[in-house]
């Protein structure tokens, strides 16, 4: 496992208090062939990572955009909250809500507005993302 970061700890404190419970509706660290997901809803196959700076370098968008074809010819659908982000973001939710558990999808559409798109299709969709699955394909599905 990774060791948990400040903002991971306070979005998993954010899914607490929310009423998501840790091991029953969400893992985290989960560890799904060669990756490890932030924090996995595994029962709606959603993976939300919490962004630090590292991935706006052009490195840490090509992995992300990898990983995120990856994971999503497998049927799982990432949302990527930026760390500069999260506590503005967080605090409008909760002000939202007003505290109350909502659907994880409801959540997800909030933090990312091509949510509801992405968990329609669950598939690779973009020209970019079908020339990466093509091309790498074979290498994918032997990594799991």
């Amino acid at each position: 496992k990774m060791p948990e970061s400040y903002p991971e700890h306070s979005f998993n404190n954010f899914l607490c208090t929310l009423g998501f419970k840790e091991g029953e509706d969400f893992n985290r660290e989960y560890r799904l062939g060669t990756y490890f997901l932030d924090f996995a809803f595994l029962k709606d196959r959603i993976d939300i990572e919490i962004d630090g700076s590292q991935h706006n370098t052009k490195k840490g968008k090509d992995h992300d955009f990898e990983r995120g074809v990856n994971l999503l010819m497998h049927g799982w659908v990432t949302v990527r909250i930026p760390v500069k982000e999260l506590y503005i973001k967080v605090k409008e939710y909760l002000e939202l809500t007003n505290k109350t558990k909502t659907s994880i999808n409801h959540l997800c559409n909030f933090f990312d507005d091509r949510f509801d798109l992405r968990i329609k299709n669950r598939d690779v969709s973009s020209p970019e993302e079908k020339a990466w699955s093509n091309q790498n394909r074979v290498r994918v599905l032997e990594s799991w």
